[in-house]
C-alpha cells in the first residue's frame, strides 16, 4: 500500500512540475522515495525469506533458515538470495485461466 502511495505522490509531483510536457515522465524520484521510507527497512529485512525455500535443503531447510533469519538475524545478513525463476514464469497465460475463477471456487 505504501509503495503505491509513494508511486502516486512521485507521479503527481512529476506531472504537475511540467504539465505541458509530452515526453515520458522521469519517475526516478520513486526509488529515492522508497529508500527513504520505512518500507525499505521492512523489505530489506524479509528479502531472503521466499528465495530461501529454493535451495538444496528444500522445504525444511527453507523453514529453518527463514525462522532464523526473521526471528533472530532480522535480515542483517550480508547476502541476498536471488530467485532462480522469475515471478512471471509462475503465472499462466490469460487464455488458460477461467474468467469465472472466483465463482468457480465459491468466492463472490
Amino acid at each position: 500500500m505504501k509503495s503505491g502511495m509513494l508511486a502516486a505522490e512521485t507521479a503527481f509531483k512529476t506531472i504537475t512540475s511540467n504539465p505541458e510536457s509530452t515526453e515520458a515522465a522521469d519517475m526516478s524520484g520513486y526509488e529515492t522515495a522508497v529508500k527513504g521510507s520505512w518500507i525499505w527497512d521492512e523489505l530489506k529485512e524479509v528479502r531472503n525469506l521466499r528465495p530461501s525455500f529454493h535451495n538444496p535443503l528444500g522445504l525444511w531447510g527453507g523453514m529453518a533458515y527463514s525462522g532464523l533469519d526473521s526471528m533472530i538475524l532480522k535480515g542483517r545478513v550480508p547476502w541476498t538470495f536471488r530467485n532462480k525463476v522469475e515471478d512471471h514464469a509462475h503465472t499462466k497465460k490469460a487464455r488458460y485461466v477461467s474468467p469465472y475463477f472466483f465463482s468457480d471456487i465459491g468466492v463472490s
